[in-house]
């Protein structure tokens, strides 16, 4: 048996995570010696992989079509490569070997750390519109622009990645409009909403403005820009309260006049009076002070080092929590260490395993210091699937648990959306648990929500 899978000649070193349509590992070339990401795609179901093979094909095309510092970097593509795994077995596949991006999401960053001050996300704006303008300069759209699909390289540059959904900017019929409603719904401009037909590079430039608001504010501007969401309404008709109710828990003058601006005429209604991108790079707003690469690098390793420490610390505290007496009380919407789990009146729309099962061991990709939904606890798996069976259940969730190990997949119906998620629950070693929240379909802010609502109830338990 081997010692590493591999991907034709590459190296399997870790898996880095799963998106909709691909798994991706970290890989090394045995040549060079260098690691990178590797996309992967393996050949199953007919029709879906065809469905999921056209999106990966756009995502190489598209790539193949740009090459700008802000943009991830395609390194190779294979349509007919070969999947060989530890034990011999070998499955075919298609893949693109991309740059490592070791500093995570954008998302994850902003969650752990704060809302970036007005000089970084102006670092940050300039790179994302940068990398924008050689998207559309290179005839490309990306269509799925999200704090997700957003990386910081090794020196902690901005790199818009996952270019699945990007399109030519001339349109099927070159006519300089597209048609297709797809994207990500909180990011979606509103005549994509309406399934009218959109210019790429508009659509495009309205999820810029949504990503800089919430690098300056660690919250979304409005669920989803359509006439009835009362936050857009209240910003599409230029009225301050949106400002007001938005400045509460921030600074006095948090949101300069320049920025209201700014944000206003990027995320307008009609995509006549949106501004542009060489509008944006006009702006006031756009051109004031802006923090160095260096000042930049020096925050971002600090605020990483915060986050460690953090983790750190909450995993102490947890590891504390062992040997204490196990079991699960719920009395008054509140949760306590008990002889046994006491549910109440609560009504699930689905059973909690009786018998404990098992947890799988940690999985050598799960890194908690870079993800906000992923922790460790020192509760036993039993009490953590107890714990998370009850929240859900206060969401009128939908769910499906796995009988053999400690895994759930979830539907949750929000105001805006649905929410498809994952959650793993593993054995962490040391009398530890550690959990993963993964986000398959919908708004990642409903799932953090979600997320941390478990996350509350589980260090209710660990206090009591």
């Amino acid at each position: 048996m081997s010692q590493h899978s591999q991907l034709d000649n590459y190296i399997v070193l870790r898996g880095l995570g799963k998106g909709a349509t691909a798994k991706v590992k970290a890989v090394r070339d045995p040549e060079t010696g260098l690691v990178y990401a590797a996309k992967i795609l393996k050949f199953q179901n007919e029709a879906l992989t065809a469905r999921f093979r056209e999106v990966v094909q756009n995502e190489m095309q598209s790539l193949n079509r740009i090459n700008h510092p802000n943009i991830v970097n395609l390194v190779h593509a294979n349509e007919s490569g070969v999947y060989t795994r530890k034990n011999g077995s070998k499955y075919n596949c298609m893949y693109m070997i991309i740059e490592l991006c070791p500093n995570g999401e954008l998302f994850d960053v902003l969650f752990q750390s704060g809302r970036f001050d007005e000089r970084v996300a102006r670092f940050y704006f300039h790179q994302l519109i940068e990398g924008l303008e050689a998207c559309h300069r290179a005839g490309v759209t990306h269509r799925d622009l999200k704090p997700e699909n957003i990386l910081f390289d090794e020196n902690f540059n901005l790199k818009i990645t996952d270019f699945g959904f990007a399109f030519s900017i001339e349109g099927r019929d070159g006519s300089g409009f597209l048609h297709t409603h797809l994207g990500t719904e909180g990011y979606m401009a509103p005549e994509i909403h309406a399934r009218q037909p959109y210019s790429g590079a508009s659509v495009d430039a309205f999820a810029s403005g949504i990503i800089l608001f919430i690098m300056y504010s660690q919250n979304p501007p409005f669920s989803k820009a359509v006439p009835t969401d009362p936050y857009y309404k209240l910003l599409s008709n230029r009225e301050e309260k949106f400002w007001q109710l938005h400045s509460r828990n921030k600074p006095s003058g948090h949101y300069s006049a320049e920025f209201k601006s700014l944000i206003t005429d990027m995320l307008a209604l009609d995509p006549a009076r949106r501004l542009t991108i060489e509008q944006i790079k006009a702006h006031p707003w756009y051109n004031g002070p802006i923090a160095s690469a260096q000042e930049v690098g020096q925050e971002l390793r600090a605020r990483q080092r915060g986050i460690i420490e953090a983790a750190e610390r909450a995993q102490e505290q947890r590891q504390k929590a062992f040997g204490q007496k196990s079991g699960i009380v719920c009395q008054g919407g509140r949760f306590y260490r008990g002889e046994e789990t006491d549910i109440g009146d609560l009504s699930l729309s689905f059973s909690i395993p009786q018998e404990e099962l098992i947890a799988k061991p940690l999985p050598e990709n799960f890194q908690a210091v870079n993800k906000f939904s992923q922790l460790f606890t020192g509760l036993c798996p039993q009490d953590v699937m107890t714990i998370i069976s009850l929240c859900l259940s206060d969401y009128n969730a939908e769910c499906e648990i796995s009988q053999d190990c400690y895994k759930v997949v979830a539907n949750v119906v929000t105001e805006t959306d649905l929410v498809n998620f994952k959650v793993n629950i593993y054995d962490a070693g040391n009398f530890m648990t550690a959990l993963s929240f993964d986000l398959l379909r919908g708004s990642k802010f409903d799932l953090m929500n979600i997320y941390r609502k478990v996350e509350e109830r589980i260090q209710e338990v660990q206090n009591s």
